[in-house]
């Protein structure tokens, strides 16, 4: 007996790829068939991007999907192997998504609007850059240029080596721009706009620590400038040109090193204008401890200025800007507070520097109560900022309290440093003031010192000699004066209380 079986065939229902399979199968067996079926189930899942792997009937279906690159972003490392390399194949207005970690710096954007994007300022951070900036951008005002959420760090080099910006318009947000040596930002006509970012221990041989702007807009909202230094001038930020605005910005333990001006910000021919931010701790060798502005513009409102220092204006210093200080907190009197060309309203100035006269971070009261400063005097100021007008290390009160130093005339202040800064007169230099002893001067009656003054040389004493003097009707013996010459060529207005035999420091450059 003979059995007949229907021979099954594909129809068009089954699809192309179901009819080949069907005639692989006839020739090669089943075997072979489902090889392949696991090699393109393998091949769909890691080599393909938004495509389907379609098996007809039992086979069911695969389908595996990957980023594409029409999305308009490009991972790192997942899709390129390095932050260069996602840059060359960006196009105009595409954006780079950096991973977790650490990236190699180096890296250029040339002429096109790209966004590079991290998982946040403390997570993902582009590191180093060979003998150059770890990030450059060139291009156009017309190409903008976006950072967000990383970190630009460990770059060397002469100026910019953290970021370099040139001609084109930038916009930060979380970025962290720190240890580079060489200065953190170089922005060369650049239209440049920081928000909560940071710049922490930028340092160069120049100008700027973490900020140079030539002839660009600068903008910064709500950011930190912390422990940057400069050579030069603007321990934090250097403006040349252009503007520089900083709103709720804080500065502290910037500084200068060599000469300089503006221990935190600095400009020069720019609009400058500050509100809303503190600074505190900033150093300059010669002028504005805080900020100084030479030329342009500049106005300062509703800041508050702590515990900078420099030799004039420790606060602020400015020249030929018309400075503007509107409603602020400063440490210090008016006259050591700011220097310069100024004017201003509103403002509060304390010449107890806020209960912290050193300013260094405890108030007066506990640093004393420590023992971690003295107060000889008992005056509930620290040694440290009392007067010492002759700089020997001792507060004038106490030394004059203790018959170290005479003051004849009872105002605070040792008469050697009156008569040495020519506030009283001693026309025989016996440094002893004219006023409180009987010198006969031509044409004039004598002056008569009080009683109550006690010991005062006699005029006309020889050194090492004593005389009487007479107080009335009493005659008191006295010894001479001290045997101190004065200086050969003397000027009085070239020399003050507190600078010992240094002349007084001119009115800068």
């Amino acid at each position: 007996m003979s059995t007949s079986r229907r021979s099954w065939q594909p129809s068009d229902d089954h699809g192309t790829l179901g009819r080949c399979l069907w005639a692989l199968a006839s020739t090669a067996g089943m075997g072979t068939v489902m090889a392949f079926v696991a090699f393109g189930s393998m091949r769909a899942g890691f080599g393909t991007r938004e495509a389907g792997a379609e098996f007809g009937g039992s086979l069911g279906q695969a389908q595996a999907t990957a980023p594409s690159v029409d999305d308009g972003v490009i991972d790192v490392p997942a899709e390129h192997p390095s932050l260069q390399a996602a840059l060359d194949a960006c196009r105009d207005g595409m954006t780079v998504r950096l991973a977790r970690g650490v990236h190699a710096g180096g890296a250029r954007v040339l002429a096109r609007g790209v966004t590079i994007v991290g998982a946040g300022s403390g997570e993902t951070s582009i590191r180093g850059g060979g003998n150059g900036p770890v990030l450059t951008v060139l291009g156009d005002r017309n190409a903008t240029v976006s950072l967000r959420g990383l970190s630009i760090s460990g770059g060397t080099g002469r100026m910019g080596a953290g970021l370099r910006a040139e001609g084109v318009r930038l916009q930060a947000e979380d970025v962290r721009i720190a240890g580079n040596e060489g200065g953190g930002a170089w922005l060369v006509a650049a239209d440049a706009r920081f928000s909560a970012c940071a710049f922490e221990g930028n340092r160069t041989a120049g100008s700027g620590g973490a900020v140079l702007g030539d002839a660009s807009e600068l903008s910064f909202v709500s950011c930190r400038f912390e422990g940057n230094e400069a050579a030069s001038l603007g321990g934090a930020v250097h403006g040349a040109g252009g503007s520089a605005s900083f709103l709720a910005c804080t500065f502290e333990g910037n500084a200068t090193r060599s000469g300089a001006w503006g221990g935190a910000v600095f400009g020069r021919d720019a609009s400058v204008r500050v509100d809303g931010s503190d600074f505190a701790r900033n150093r300059a060798i010669e002028a504005g401890g805080a900020v100084c502005v030479l030329g342009g513009t500049a106005e300062v409102s509703g800041c508050t200025f702590e515990a900078n220092t420099s030799e004039t204006g420790r606060g602020l210093f400015a020249r030929g800007a018309g400075l503007r200080v509107i409603g602020s907190r400063l440490c210090g009197s008016a006259e050591t507070a700011v220097g310069g060309e100024w004017s201003g309203e509103g403002n509060t100035f304390d010449a107890a520097c806020f209960g912290d006269c050193d300013q260094d971070g405890t108030p007066d009261a506990e640093a004393i109560a420590r023992g971690w400063v003295t107060d000889r005097d008992g005056n509930g100021v620290p040694d440290s900022c009392d007067p010492d007008c002759n700089m020997n290390g001792i507060a004038d009160g106490y030394e004059i309290a203790m018959g170290f130093s005479q003051d004849l005339n009872s105002n605070g202040t040792p008469d050697f440093c009156e008569i040495r800064a020519g506030l009283v007169r001693d026309d025989n230099h016996d440094w002893v003031p004219d006023e409180v002893q009987g010198v006969a001067r031509s044409g004039g009656p004598a002056n008569v010192a009080p009683a109550s003054l006690g010991a005062a040389a006699p005029a006309g004493a020889a050194d090492g000699a004593s005389a009487e003097f007479t107080f009335g009707t009493e005659a008191w013996a006295m010894p001479a004066a001290p045997a101190i010459e004065p200086p050969a060529s003397f000027d009085p207005s070239r020399w003050g209380p507190g600078i010992g035999a240094r002349p007084m420091p001119g009115g800068g450059r």
